[in-house]
């Protein structure tokens, strides 16, 4: 019984960050995938901070289908 709590909790935890980290990602809409400015203040950079995301995106996706 306890297993299927944590089990559960874990679920919902991979759930929650993998919303925000898609919510965190820049559009690649109108302006191209974002402002220039958004760009140069970001602190990885504009090409390490998408990088990263999509990885994280990628390894979360993973998890919330293995998971279900």
């Amino acid at each position: 019984m306890v297993l299927y709590y944590l089990f559960t909790a874990f679920y919902v935890l991979v759930c929650i960050v993998l919303l925000l980290v898609i919510l965190l990602q820049q559009g690649k809409g109108r302006h191209g995938g974002g402002l220039r400015r958004r760009q140069q203040q970001s602190a990885f950079g504009a090409r390490a901070g998408a990088t990263l995301l999509s990885k994280a995106t990628a390894v979360l996706a993973v998890l919330f289908m293995v998971a279900r």
